[in-house]
């Protein structure tokens, strides 16, 4: 089991006090994937300043706010399968469903605990190097973090009916997508999809980024 791991949509999303930055001179075309990268960070970040106090307060408020902004913009039922490989065909739908579910429920609670300890850093959308015309993209991008080295974000994005959608991020070259599928598809050949689900459906997530990303009540490392 992996002990440390990021935690990617972070990374879009910004922080507290993220702020976000475009290259000098970089066009970023409305529409375009790259766009899309830029207009949610700008929309969650100003949430989250604007809904400072209430957060305080309430913190459950921070997962409304990442299903309202940054869910809409990610393919999650196309991550899950990644995820899963050969073992989504396997599943069955209501299977499926239910992975689905907890997998992304998991994902946004741990955001949402990492998004308090994290503040003061800068989301810097690349100039886009693609082909929009291509049904799968990457956007390039960094985050700034004061006295830190720059960590290097690429997103990738998929053409659907409905515009472009994330279904990846991979951070300093590690694909969250492989990461997991790492993790879950051994233990799904071990003890089944089902056993999987309900880890997932009673894990607590981490506290931060670098706590165990696998942490349950039960003390499961």
């Amino acid at each position: 089991m992996r002990s440390h791991r990021l935690f990617p949509i972070l990374i879009f999303a910004g922080s507290l006090s993220c702020a976000l930055v475009l290259p000098a001179r970089a066009a970023v075309p409305a529409g375009s994937p790259a766009s899309l990268v830029a207009a949610t960070s700008s929309q969650i970040i100003t949430a989250l300043d604007r809904n400072k106090v209430k957060i305080h307060k309430n913190p459950e408020l921070i997962k409304q706010l990442i299903d309202k902004y940054l869910l809409p913009h990610f393919d999650f039922a196309f991550t899950s399968q990644l995820v899963l490989g050969r073992y989504w065909r396997l599943a069955t739908p209501s299977q499926r469903q239910a992975f689905e579910k907890v997998f992304l429920r998991y994902l946004v609670n741990t955001y949402a605990n990492a998004l308090k300890n994290y503040s003061g850093a800068r989301v810097e959308v690349l100039p886009f190097r693609g082909d929009a015309a291509q049904r799968f993209v990457k956007v390039r991008s960094r985050i700034i973090i004061s006295n830190r080295e720059p960590i290097a974000v690429d997103y990738a994005l998929k053409k659907t009916t409905v515009g472009w959608k994330v279904f990846d991020v991979i951070i300093a070259g590690v694909s969250y997508v492989q990461t997991y599928a790492d993790e879950f598809r051994p233990e799904v050949q071990r003890t089944g999809i089902e056993a999987l689900i309900e880890r997932l459906r009673r894990a607590r997530a981490p506290q931060s980024l670098t706590a165990p990303a696998a942490a349950t009540s039960g003390g499961r490392q």
